[in-house]
C-alpha cells in the first residue's frame, strides 16, 4: 500500500474500533497535513478529481482512490466520510 503525501514528514494515525455486537467496525485515518477546504471535500469522491493546490499537481496519481474505496465500501454496506 502506498500513502502519497505532499510533506513526507507528515504524521498518520490509523485507529480500528471494533463493535461485535454491533458487527461493525470503524477505521479512523487522520494527518498533521495542511487539511482540505470545502470545495474539496465535495468532490473529493468523484472519479478524476484533483486537487487544484499547486502542490498536487507533482503528486503522481488519476484521482480514482477515493473512488473506488467508496464504492468497495459501499458493497459490503459501508461507507467513507468526513468527520
Amino acid at each position: 500500500m502506498e500513502i502519497q503525501l505532499i510533506n513526507p514528514d507528515a504524521r498518520i494515525s490509523v485507529i480500528l474500533h471494533t463493535d461485535v455486537k454491533a458487527k461493525q467496525c470503524f477505521l479512523k485515518i487522520s494527518d498533521d497535513g495542511t487539511g482540505m477546504g470545502d470545495e474539496q471535500k465535495e468532490n473529493i469522491f468523484k472519479a478524476f478529481y484533483y486537487g487544484e493546490d499547486i502542490l498536487y499537481k507533482h503528486t503522481p496519481g488519476l484521482g480514482l482512490g477515493l473512488t473506488i474505496a467508496q464504492k468497495i465500501l459501499a458493497l459490503h454496506g459501508g461507507r467513507i466520510v468526513f468527520l
